[in-house]
């Protein structure tokens, strides 16, 4: 575990000493921890001129007005990764339903056949907090301001994340207000909450808030388990995809009694694709990394020397296509797509070779029958856990540099269908600890899970 994890791992238990409405800070503000992480925040003014703005509104509250029903879902991006996710569960249970989103975060086609417009919940909403609640809100804000700053130098917090925690802290102490509002005035109180991530910052306060009400929580796992991210865990369960995630949650502190194996809804029945010599799709799949330029120009030069190869650039969830289009200006035979163009399912369906660097994708990917290879520009010994269990237990090929790309890809297109279906034989052991389920099946397991928790 890096410094910068064990870093903010501490500030989270520390912060944990303050509560507002029996809610530890530490614990609430779980992401925005984990956010300052992977995307350092770089201008303090910018969020000094936040908490100003929130402050502000904090004075003009607005009354909630509950959805009566017994179940809440929460659907946090419009990203197709999470349709696949959740748009399963919420058209079952959808009669009895709220749903905390945005106004992006159905497919079009979704919302023509199962109108939702009287069950959601808007992200907005969330963070209009009760008149009642204004003293408290200043009190809490008021200690962790001085907390933070007498510790400031102790907890290696600079200027800009001084800010940026302060400023997100008055958006879930209102958030909290919100709920707590919110379910006090149900008079059908929710059975079940269920998130695609419970330390989200949006999922936080309602997961946390629920369970001063005794209403049950759930978290799905929407992809890898990292050393930093799903623990500790705020909700009551969480469902994952097999044997080997359950044995990691455990390993970060996790009682067995709150895992369900599940299985993985997001992964369809696998579809032998036809392979030409002659139009072979190679794909690297980014993940929002530094050096994702650096990575890109390796990936270019080395499919440069294919011409039977097409190359394929698929975006991250988190990355806009228009900051990745100077890729076009070093290749024309590579095609660039974020996740609103392609579900992972159909990129699946167009791709011979998935390249990846850290990425969950690579999992859906072995078990769809595309062989992955791993690329590590820091060389060998700089390989994650994540990659470490890709090359030894899945079997996956790695290269550290272009000339050992370039090695792989000659080795892939001399003869493609032997290369996948030696990479279908290495990865066989590894899926069967992965992914308990997949598709339907793992959809079924959910629901009865589910009405399991919540009878």
């Amino acid at each position: 575990m890096d410094n910068k994890i064990q870093k903010y791992r501490k500030l989270e238990k520390y912060l944990n000493i303050i509560e507002f409405r029996k809610i530890r800070i530490g614990s609430l503000m779980a992401q925005t921890f984990e956010l300052n992480y992977y995307n350092p925040c770089t201008k303090s003014m910018k969020y000094f001129l936040r908490i100003l703005k929130y402050l502000v509104y904090l004075f003009f509250p607005v009354n909630s007005v509950p959805i009566q029903s017994n179940f809440i879902f929460t659907k946090l991006i419009s990203r197709f990764h999470f349709n696949e996710l959740m748009d399963p569960l919420i058209i079952h249970y959808l009669e009895h339903s709220a749903i905390l989103c945005n106004g992006n975060s159905f497919h079009p086609q979704l919302l023509k056949t199962y109108p939702i417009d009287k069950r959601i919940i808007k992200f907005s909403q969330t963070i209009n907090n009760s008149k009642r609640d204004i003293p408290k809100i200043l009190s809490v804000f008021s200690i962790t301001t001085w907390i933070l700053l007498k510790n400031r130098r102790r907890l290696r917090l600079s200027k800009e994340e001084y800010f940026f925690f302060l400023a997100q802290l008055l958006i879930q102490l209102r958030s909290v207000s919100f709920w707590n509002d919110y379910f006090s005035k149900s008079t059908i109180k929710p059975k079940c909450i269920i998130t695609e991530f419970d330390r989200n910052s949006v999922s936080s306060a309602l997961v946390l808030s629920a369970r001063n009400y005794n209403i049950t929580s759930i978290t799905l796992t929407h992809g890898v388990i990292c050393d930093y991210g799903f623990t500790p865990l705020l909700a009551d369960y969480i469902f994952c995809w097999g044997r080997f995630q359950q044995n990691q949650l455990m390993g970060q502190g996790v009682s067995s009694n709150r895992i369900l194996i599940t299985g993985n809804p997001m992964i369809k029945a696998f579809r032998q694709r036809n392979i030409s010599k002659s139009g072979l799709v190679v794909c690297f799949a980014i993940s929002p990394e530094i050096s994702n330029r650096t990575m890109i120009e390796i990936f270019i030069s080395a499919i440069k020397g294919f011409d039977q190869i097409t190359g394929m650039v698929k975006l991250h969830p988190s990355l806009l296509k228009k900051n990745y289009l100077w890729i076009n200006e070093l290749s024309s035979n590579v095609i660039i797509k974020d996740c609103t163009e392609i579900t992972n399912s159909e990129l699946f369906e167009k791709t011979d070779l998935l390249l990846v660097h850290q990425s969950g994708i690579a999992n859906e990917a072995l078990a769809s029958g595309i062989p992955v290879v791993i690329l590590e520009p820091d060389g060998d010994d700089n390989f994650s856990e994540l990659q470490r269990e890709l090359i030894i237990k899945a079997g996956c090929k790695a290269a550290s540099n272009l000339e050992q790309l370039i090695a792989i890809l000659s080795d892939f297109t001399a003869d493609p269908e032997s290369f996948k279906i030696e990479g279908r034989a290495r990865s066989r052991k590894y899926l069967d600890d992965l992914f308990d389920t997949i598709g339907e099946e793992s959809i079924q397991a959910m629901i009865s899970g589910i009405n399991r928790l919540t009878a």
